[in-house]
């Protein structure tokens, strides 16, 4: 498993380098929403895990959705 992703993170990488800094941009801000996203539904269907520090856990309620 680890040599097909080694193999997908170079080609990724090799396309990703010549690239304007814009598409960078771009690239970074996908994945960050994409990421966000993804925690933002776990913690829906799931709620805040009680292993987060309080801070966090009360920040992460007064995210739209996961105030319950």
């Amino acid at each position: 498993m680890l040599r097909p992703a080694r193999g997908t993170l170079k080609a990724w990488t090799g396309w990703l380098i010549p690239r304007p800094w814009w598409v960078k941009g771009l690239v970074l801000l996908v994945t960050v929403a994409a990421v966000a996203s993804f925690f933002w539904l776990l913690f829906l269907i799931s709620g805040v895990p009680g292993y987060f520090p309080d801070i966090v856990a009360q920040r992460l309620k007064k995210v739209p959705g996961l105030g319950r």
